[in-house]
């Protein structure tokens, strides 16, 4: 049976993603983002903004570190809300078998 593991939760507020905009996150690196499937779920924080917040992950991608063991997460978020994001919370899970 398959194992899900809550690799972290991040918290972004670096950049306020516009309504219809995209921004770029990296995370890593680290060995764990290799050792299996890796999920991600962006959400906005909740009482910050009035209205809707709906965020969607258009890419996820990982990519190799300074060795075959160490992998880097490239995640880019959509704001597909009217309202602009100031925080974004990523929460990125690991699939194992």
């Amino acid at each position: 049976m398959a194992t899900t593991t809550l690799f972290s939760a991040f918290i972004f507020n670096t950049t306020t993603i516009p309504a219809g905009q995209a921004q770029g996150y990296q995370i890593g690196p680290d060995a764990r983002l290799g050792s299996g499937t890796v999920t991600a779920t962006a959400h906005g924080l909740s009482g910050l903004v009035s209205g809707s917040q709906i965020l969607n992950v258009e890419i996820l991608k990982t990519r190799a570190g300074q060795n075959d063991q160490l992998r880097f997460l490239d995640i880019t978020v959509r704001n597909i809300a009217p309202n602009p994001c100031p925080f974004v919370k990523l929460f990125v899970h690991i699939v194992t078998p």
